[in-house]
């Protein structure tokens, strides 16, 4: 809300104000008003949202690409926000590309203008905060489908949170980078690696058992410390025939 108030405020004293100063500027009132929001991951992930999207889209428009300026701002949010996911949470939720596709839109032209219809009306009319609350249920369901997506949000190597966060510093820096400098490759290749190296092996004399089921077989990947059993007999029909003899 003070984001937005600062922008009005600025158009309506006709004022020649950069959008980084408007930024500062709601930074700087939010702190001043409540000083404990900056202990907030919250308050941190809300400003690094719109300081990427300001340096990796800038004045960029997609007038006839109207899929990629949809996915564009989800990925550098994403690519952006990476050092600051790591250094909160520890891992790098791969579903919100899919969950921030329906939310962000969503929350900001449903969900915000119909509570703020609730409170000019002073929360008093029925139908208003029926239409609210909808419209949040509506929310929690579409991001509770995503949770049930299970798509996994990898983890880093605890022995390595140094490496692993400069990695990630570096894979925003090159990927939001100009497209003329060549840099993003860069980000992919070192994405793939924070990835490779995120699977680490279990302790010594200790083992993990993964069970593939795809609904047409059964894998059993047996991992120890140095080595890796993968048991998969395939399917059988009859005496006759038997994939494990192939």
């Amino acid at each position: 809300v003070l984001m937005l108030s600062v922008f009005l405020l600025t158009r309506l004293l006709r004022r020649d104000t950069s959008v980084g100063a408007a930024l500062f500027t709601a930074f700087a009132l939010i702190v001043i008003i409540d000083p404990l929001a900056a202990t907030s991951a919250g308050f941190w992930l809300s400003f690094g949202a719109v300081f990427v999207l300001i340096f990796g889209l800038g004045a960029r428009r997609w007038r006839s690409r109207f899929l990629v300026g949809l996915l564009a701002p989800q990925w550098v949010v994403f690519v952006g926000l990476m050092p600051l996911l790591l250094a909160n949470f520890g891992r790098l939720p791969l579903v919100s590309i899919v969950a921030n596709l329906v939310a962000v839109p969503w929350t900001s032209i449903v969900v915000m203008h119909s509570v703020l219809l609730c409170a000019v009306s002073g929360f008093g009319v029925r139908w208003l905060n029926n239409l609210a609350a909808k419209t949040l249920e509506y929310l929690l369901l579409w991001l509770q489908w995503c949770c049930d997506l299970n798509i996994s949000a990898f983890g880093i190597p605890v022995s390595t949170p140094i490496a692993a966060l400069c990695g990630c510093v570096l894979i925003a820096v090159f990927g939001l980078a100009p497209r003329g400098l060549g840099l993003r490759p860069l980000a992919l290749l070192l994405l793939m690696a924070l990835v490779i190296s995120s699977v680490t092996a279990p302790p010594q004399r200790d083992f993990t058992l993964d069970v593939f089921d795809v609904g047409q077989g059964l894998s059993v990947l047996v991992t120890s410390g140095t080595h890796h059993l993968l048991f998969d007999t395939g399917p059988a029909f009859g005496d006759d025939f038997d994939a494990a003899q192939i």
